[in-house]
């Protein structure tokens, strides 16, 4: 059988996405609870400090970022209260996420659509096991201060030491770059990593890590190829919630709508990716898994 192309890859993963409803479903519903209870945190202490405020009505009322400032160096106790529970708040978002991962990769893995059943069992079958991955993974973090120290290394040997005035924001924005290229990357590869864990469960999340980082040396032009192409595909919808944003009212319902369709839309594009990525993994693996049939042991997850 022909190892499917990036291309071929990702044609069917949009041909089968129509598969996997209650999946996007659950992920948009994640997004969509976060949200709120994100935005009502921040509305419960804007306003509280509505009372209190010296700006004169804004567009876009308490919300404005002239109100956020004023907030900052007024109230700075009940700031660093809603700090706290906006972190919180994205911790068990991140929590939330990497729970319903499991069910996302078993049931892609499996290829034959949304099943409740393995979704759940895989869910909590995946979840300790992916956050030992996540604490091996954590350690590639130290990557990026070593890249940025690099990076200003070699500006120093080109423009010497005061490249910053030289450069001016150029230097800022080359930096950022390479740190969210970074982060991105590390995303990539703990995506990765999970989907071998997924194909192999006996695998620890170091090998499973080591794989990852394997398969991505072995096949770095694949893995670069359907990066660009989701890239492009992302850029895309925010460019097009850019410009109907532009169309839109600032408030009312259907902002609030046109939203959620990009959530939506986003979410989508998320099963996409990981159904791209699992093909690649099966057909182009050194060793391709064989699915599994018949009921799933007690011991096994499928």
């Amino acid at each position: 059988m022909n190892k499917p192309t990036v291309i071929q890859a990702v044609g069917r993963a949009f041909s089968q996405i129509r598969r996997y409803r209650m999946t996007i479903g659950l992920l948009f519903l994640l997004n969509l609870a976060t949200s709120l209870t994100i935005t009502h945190l921040f509305r419960v202490v804007f306003q509280s400090h509505a009372g209190d405020s010296h700006i004169d009505e804004l567009p876009g009322g308490l919300f404005n970022g002239h109100h956020l400032v004023e907030l900052t160096q007024s109230e700075a106790s009940a700031f660093g209260v809603l700090t706290v529970a906006v972190v919180i708040g994205f911790a068990l978002f991140g929590a939330a996420q990497l729970f319903l991962a499991g069910g996302v990769a078993a049931q892609v893995h499996l290829d034959k659509g949304d099943n409740p059943r393995v979704f759940w069992r895989a869910c909590g079958f995946f979840f300790p096991r992916f956050i030992r991955l996540a604490l091996w993974t954590a350690p590639l973090l130290a990557l990026i201060p070593i890249a940025v120290v690099s990076l200003r290394g070699v500006l120093t040997l080109i423009y010497g030491t005061n490249f910053d005035d030289q450069l001016g924001m150029t230097a800022v924005y080359l930096q950022m770059l390479l740190v969210v290229g970074l982060l991105l990357l590390l995303k990539q590869l703990f995506a990765l990593a999970r989907l071998q864990m997924v194909r192999k469960p006996a695998r620890s999340g170091l090998q499973s890590l080591v794989a990852a980082v394997m398969f991505c040396i072995q096949k770095l032009p694949t893995i670069a190829t359907c990066l660009f192409l989701f890239t492009l595909m992302y850029v895309l919808l925010g460019f097009t919630w850019i410009e109907c944003r532009a169309l839109l009212p600032e408030h009312g319902l259907l902002l609030v709508l046109m939203h959620q369709v990009w959530i939506l839309g986003k979410k989508t594009l998320d099963v996409a990716l990981t159904h791209t990525e699992c093909s690649l993994l099966e057909h182009h693996a050194a060793t391709p898994q064989v699915r599994p049939g018949g009921m799933p042991p007690m011991r096994r997850i499928y």
